[in-house]
């Protein structure tokens, strides 16, 4: 963490351009990974895996309920780390606030 903030540190202190070619870097980087996770799943694909049994056996209300669960949990999470944050104590007071 001290290395990553110290290079983000000097990065700042070397102005915007560089800044902008490293923001640009990584975005690069980021679309390259996502175009070969998309090239090795379409690689990996076999349409017999959708014969043997339904793809959606539950449905849209299915889709909407798992929807659903992942998104409160999402939530629930997110308050988690916010009273976390807010607490003076949170080593002691965030799992009795859990329970």
């Amino acid at each position: 963490a001290l290395l990553i903030s110290l290079a983000c540190t000097i990065l700042l202190l070397l102005g915007v351009h560089e800044s902008k070619n490293v923001a640009n870097f990584f975005t690069s980087l980021k679309m390259v990974l996502v175009a070969f996770l998309i090239a090795g799943g379409l690689a990996l694909f076999r349409p017999s895996n959708f014969l043997v049994r339904p793809f959606c056996p539950y449905g849209a209300a299915g889709v909407m309920r798992g929807a659903t669960s992942s998104f409160f949990g999402y939530l629930g999470y997110d308050e988690v780390c916010v009273v976390a944050g807010e607490a003076i104590k949170p080593e002691k007071t965030a799992p009795q606030a859990i329970l």
